[in-house]
């Protein structure tokens, strides 16, 4: 029950995601009707004592959750139908799913050549409200016509529009979802002469949109800054995705070298690239005094970084996390971390309750969210953290286990393997890490001098040189992964009830012998 008082926000978001899972699952109701059952749960608490009061909230946040889901798939359903003049036709016909039709619009991510065809973001700008398409337009070798898409750049195409489908497999991995989540309502091919470069307005854009493609503009202007590999190595690539998270160019044997070691959270921006970088901010912007300004430069900072590279789910909520404690600490409040990772998942799914589906999302809470029950537990047991020793075992043992076991039932649901050494890829990959953030940051001073910031670059090409060359050689090792898993969603929740039960069994044994020696020693005093 103190337990219960002292966190009470995950009592709240936990009442939200069953909702959104209630409300996903009955998708064909009206929404108002759970929009009115949460009215009714918060009128009828007011004249119900304390703890019945406090079970009509959680019902109401029950059905809100509902409601927003329901909320917004039907305006998703809305969006979809594209239900507005084509831009090659004045006549009063609409555009129907499956026919071609001519549009304007602005490239809304990197193009990435893949095989036969460049793919991109393609952001529709013509009449009606925008919306964000997966484009793949078909090279053509003969010309350098293809040189024309960039990112920001305006085009005029002619295509079909179709819905984004599932991928056949085995496994779990929802790509379709995926692509909804993401805010994708359909994809698009395009031949080579079915497309111009052309001057595209933006002011139907919303700010956000904007502010995003401007950031990423600015993010494209780093990247060609940076000096391009002479080997043809992928550290450069390796880099880009670790400090902006432009993982595009990022080759398949790569992805497949970081996944089979569980290394792969390096190369998605999450919690670990924000505290590095959120060290950084405290150490040049040291101070004693306590004020509004140094935690609104550091919140401004961080914030600044999230836009620029992408908004992807697993940083936001880094961000909201980092935001919320800041406020906190400034306003010499206590922070409690599993109310402020409740929050900020709380102010996510608020935000778009479609995020719940994300596997990023998923994944990234479920980690936070044991590394945070992992550390209180160790130190109510009396486990030091603040020496040498407890330091390293905390970043190289305690995070990455209680992470891995948080989060490999769907590791093997989604992908169907399981990297059995990431204990050893953590030594290696974490320091890489720490190395290229704080080094990225020195080359982005030293720009205005070109030698040493190239020295510097090139230094940290090298470090990432050494930690690919040791990866390889874990990844050669005998059953440094299992492949080719497949479970099912209730397997999935079995595995984690086992769980919860193991560990809730150690917890109650550890406890009792505790206590026991608590006892053993006052009566010996």
């Amino acid at each position: 029950m103190k337990n219960l008082q002292r966190y009470p926000l995950p009592r709240v978001g936990i009442a939200l995601i069953l909702g959104i899972v209630f409300g996903d699952y009955f998708i064909h109701v009206p929404p108002w009707i759970w929009l009115a059952c949460a009215s009714v749960s918060v009128v009828v608490s007011i004249w119900m004592e304390r703890y019945s009061s406090s079970l009509l909230i959680l019902c109401a946040t029950f059905f809100l959750g509902a409601w927003l889901v329901g909320n917004e798939e039907c305006r998703m359903k809305n969006e979809e139908s594209f239900d507005w003049k084509p831009m090659a036709q004045a006549d009063s016909s609409f555009f129907i799913l499956h026919s071609s039709f001519s549009f304007q619009g602005v490239i809304a991510s990197k193009p990435i050549v893949k095989g036969k065809v460049t793919q991109f973001d393609l952001l529709v700008v013509s009449k009606g409200k925008p919306f964000k398409l997966r484009a793949s337009v078909l090279r053509d070798t003969l010309s350098d016509k293809e040189k024309a898409l960039a990112l920001g750049q305006g085009i005029m195409a002619h295509s079909r529009i179709k819905p984004i489908e599932n991928h056949h497999s085995s496994l779990g991995f929802d790509y379709a979802r995926w692509a909804q989540v993401h805010g994708y309502a359909g994809q698009t091919f395009i031949s080579r002469d079915g497309w111009r470069p052309c001057v595209v307005s933006l002011s139907s854009l919303s700010w956000f949109q904007r502010t995003r493609l401007d950031a990423m503009q600015w993010r494209e202007q780093i990247i060609r800054r940076m000096p391009s590999s002479a080997d043809g190595s992928p550290s450069r690539s390796i880099i880009v995705a670790m400090t902006l998270g432009e993982k595009g160019t990022l080759s398949q044997a790569t992805k497949e070298l970081y996944s089979d070691t569980g290394a792969s959270h390096v190369l998605a921006l999450s919690g670990l690239h924000l505290s590095i970088l959120f060290g950084i901010l405290l150490f040049t912007a040291s101070s004693r005094k306590r004020g509004v300004i140094r935690p609104s430069f550091l919140l401004t900072t961080v914030w600044a970084y999230v836009v620029l590279t992408g908004m992807s789910p697993s940083i936001i909520r880094s961000a909201v996390m980092l935001s919320v404690y800041g406020i906190m600490a400034s306003s010499y409040r206590h922070t409690t971390s599993p109310n402020t990772l409740t929050f900020a998942a709380i102010v996510m799914l608020m935000a778009n309750p479609l995020t719940l589906w994300d596997v990023g999302f998923q994944m990234s809470f479920l980690s936070v969210a044991a590394i945070i029950s992992a550390l209180q537990w160790l130190g109510h047991r009396g486990i030091n953290f603040h020496s040498l020793v407890g330091k390293m075992a905390t970043v190289f043992l305690v995070i990455p286990i209680a992470a891995q076991l948080a989060t490999f039932p769907l590791i093997m649901y989604y992908f169907g393997s399981f990297p059995c050494l990431f204990p050893i890829t953590n030594f290696i990959v974490i320091p890489m890490a720490y190395i290229v953030l704080y080094g990225m940051v020195v080359w982005l001073i030293l720009l205005p001098l070109p030698s040493i910031s190239a020295f510097v670059f090139h230094f940290i090409e090298q470090v990432v040189e050494w930690g690919n060359t040791s990866l390889s050689s874990i990844a050669a090792l005998p059953c440094s992964s299992i492949t080719n898993i497949h479970v099912t969603p209730l397997e999935v929740c079995l595995i984690y009830i086992l769980i919860i039960t193991i560990l809730a069994t150690v917890h109650r044994l550890t406890k009792a012998h505790l206590q026991a020696r608590f006892l053993l020693i006052n009566h010996i005093e």
